[in-house]
Formats: structure tokens, C-alpha cells, sequence
């Protein structure tokens, strides 16, 4: 839009349709594009665990388009090599649409790119998508392989420049935007790219909502990542005005945040452990209206330090802090009850000398607490 182009996404079926004003403007979109995500697996690679890549990606996919990557190489290594490769190609729009625009199914094969197909689907992204298929009660009775064109693959690279969030224990995590809600879409890709550089294991699931709420709100903003020494993705954070537009969206209750997390195991092949669609609406509301009061940002900084402690059964009291907290923001849960336990559990953490100064929580805190719960 800065450069002057319109490009407007629609969802017809199962086919994503991409319009633009003029054909040359294609050229422009998909050098912004592959620029911003090679920025992104940039800062991803020094923020993020990867796996390693697997010994028939590495054989019949990378290796075949670049030969820089060794055995000990990463997916993000991996990508940012396709990308790099394929980067003037993708800029061409007939090529592209034509590739993009091909899908073949026959003789046991499904082709992403018509006959220019000539790579394996990746095993990250063959999830549950075995050589045959098992129906109830019946015998294998679908055998096929998947392949994709140079274009398919530089399309997987951007959506996993985008969406990767981490390698956890033996897993491995996405962020996606669901498109039900992407009625914002800059703010969505914005809180998108934020979770996924938030740095959080998303174990047990109620603490990681918790946690990321009271960490968003700084997260999305340019001028933050960028004093942390993150930048290069200034086009997709928010300015301070868009930040602020957010967070009164998000109050008056115009906008609900809601993003798809995919959890994967790492081993042979990998393996879905979860989908699941995280709803941010009112703890997000809660960390914005904390925001709102004197002090109140100091207290959700603090409050999502000491919630963070949850994350990978670090703390286990604070695991039932965090999932009353919660509960009592969705009106499940007297508030008094769980500030009287969430109190508790920080004294319980002082006396065993298990608590950090920057985790403590202030008077002042406690009353921007209860005057935020109030609002909600």
C-alpha cells in the first residue's frame, strides 16, 4: 500500500484468489514479500530453536536447489536458502500464476504446479499425510505422493517465515491467522509475527494465553522490538498510532484477536499434537485496560514475568494461579478469591526464596489489578 499497489485476498472454497490492479504490481508485492520473510527467518534464526532438517528434505528438496546446507543445518537455514534462491523467479507473474494456479490430481499423485512438480511435499509439512490412507474398519485403500513446483515451495517458505514459533522439548510450534477473523488484517499479522517472536512454550495451554496476552501489547510495537535490537520488520509491527488504535479497538470490544496454534512432534516424521484456536479477547482487554491505569504497565510487565514461571511446569502453584486468573476474567471465578491465591502463592514463592524482585507484586499493582477486573 506504501508503494502505491492494491492487493485484495478472498477465500473462495478451498483456493485463495489474489487480485491486483496491474499486472506489473505483482512484481512489487512479491519482492516485498520475500524480502520481509528472509528479515523475519533473520531475526527468527537468532530468536528461535529450529530443528534440524530432515535427511529427505535435506536430500530431495534443499539439495536440489541450493547446496550450501550441511547435515547440522535448520529449517529456517533451510528456507531462507530457498528463498534467496528463488527470489527473482517469484517476481515473474505469469510463471508464478500459472504454477500457483495448477493443481493436479492422477495416478496416485497430487501435483502443486501441474508438471512442474518435481518436488516432495516437506516431511514438516506432511502431517498426518502418509503414503496410504486408513479408513475405519477397512485396509489401506489410498496410496499417493504429493509434489510442488519451485513456486509452491517459495509460498511454504514465506507462510514459515511468517508463522514459525519455536522448538520446545521435542516439539515444535506454528502461529497462523484464522481467517474468520481477519477482519484487521494489518493488526492480525502484526499479533501474528509478535507471538511468534514472544519466545513462550505454549505448555499448559491457559498460563501460555495468560502469559502472551500481558506480553502483546508491547510486542506489536515497532519502537519496542526495535530498542531490543530487533528490526528489519518495521513494515509489519504497528506505529504508536496503530498500536493505540488496537488497543481502543480491542477495549470497546470492535475486535477479537483470535490465532490458530499447531503443536508438532519432532522426530522421524513429524507428528500433530494439537490445533487449537486461542482466543485472546479478554485477557488481552484486561492487559490494555492495566495499561490505562498509573503504574498499570509496570504491574502487567510484572504479572506476566511471574505467570511466565508456569510455562513448562517451571512453577507448579503458579499453573493454578495463572487458570484461576483466567477464569475469573471469563467470569468463572470470583476475583477476590483468586487475587487472595495469586497473592498467596507469591508469598509461598518469597518464603521458599524462589522469587525474583522484578516479580513482586506492589500494592499499587494489586489496586490496578482489581480496578482493571472492574472494567473488564
Amino acid at each position: 500500500m506504501e508503494q502505491g499497489i492494491s492487493i485484495d485476498f478472498q477465500v473462495i472454497g478451498d483456493w485463495l484468489e489474489i487480485t491486483l490492479e496491474r499486472a506489473e504490481d505483482w512484481s512489487i508485492a512479491a519482492d516485498a514479500a520475500i524480502s520481509t520473510a528472509l528479515n523475519t527467518l533473520t531475526v527468527k534464526k537468532e530468536a528461535l530453536r529450529a530443528p534440524k532438517i530432515n535427511r529427505n528434505d535435506r536430500s530431495y528438496v534443499f539439495m536440489r536447489l541450493v547446496n550450501s546446507l550441511t547435515k547440522d543445518s535448520s529449517y529456517i537455514d533451510g528456507f531462507a536458502e530457498v528463498l534467496q534462491k528463488l527470489h527473482s523467479k517469484f517476481m515473474n507473474p505469469r510463471e508464478v500464476s500459472e504454477e500457483l494456479g495448477s493443481v493436479e490430481f492422477g495416478k496416485g499423485e497430487l501435483r502443486l504446479g501441474g508438471p512442474l512438480a518435481k518436488y516432495p511435499v516437506l516431511q514438516l509439512f506432511k502431517v498426518e499425510l502418509y503414503e496410504k490412507g486408513l479408513t475405519y474398519h477397512k485396509p489401506y485403500t489410498l496410496e499417493y505422493s504429493i509434489k510442488c513446483s519451485e513456486s509452491w515451495l517459495a509460498m511454504q517458505a514465506i507462510g514459515f517465515a511468517y508463522s514459525y514459533a519455536g522448538s520446545y522439548g521435542g516439539k515444535v510450534t506454528f502461529i497462523t491467522v484464522k481467517e474468520e477473523y481477519r477482519s484487521y488484517p494489518t493488526y492480525d499479522l502484526a499479533l501474528v509475527l509478535a507471538s511468534t517472536l514472544a519466545r513462550l512454550e505454549p505448555d499448559p495451554i491457559i498460563p501460555y494465553i495468560m502469559t502472551l496476552s500481558l506480553k502483546l501489547p508491547d510486542m506489536i510495537k515497532r519502537r519496542v522490538l526495535e530498542e531490543a535490537g530487533i528490526k528489519g520488520l518495521e513494515d509489519i509491527l504497528l506505529s504508536s498510532e496503530e498500536a493505540s488504535d488496537l488497543s481502543r479497538k480491542i477495549m470497546e470490544g470492535r475486535y477479537v484477536p483470535s490465532i490458530g496454534l499447531h503443536t508438532l512432534s519432532v522426530g522421524r516424521a513429524f507428528t500433530a499434537l494439537s490445533r487449537l484456536t486461542i482466543d485472546l479477547t479478554v485477557p488481552m482487554k484486561f492487559a490494555y485496560l492495566l495499561d490505562a491505569k498509573e503504574d498499570g504497565t509496570a504491574c502487567r510487565n510484572t504479572l506476566g514475568r511471574l505467570l511466565a514461571r508456569a510455562l513448562g511446569a517451571g512453577e507448579p502453584v503458579l499453573i493454578n494461579a495463572s487458570t484461576l486468573l483466567y477464569e475469573a476474567l471469563n467470569r468463572a471465578k470470583d476475583f477476590n478469591y483468586v487475587l487472595y491465591v495469586l497473592l498467596r502463592t507469591v508469598r509461598e514463592l518469597r518464603e521458599r526464596g524462589r522469587l525474583r524482585r522484578d516479580e513482586e507484586l506492589s500494592k499499587k499493582c494489586v489496586w490496578c489489578l482489581r480496578e482493571a477486573f472492574e472494567e473488564l
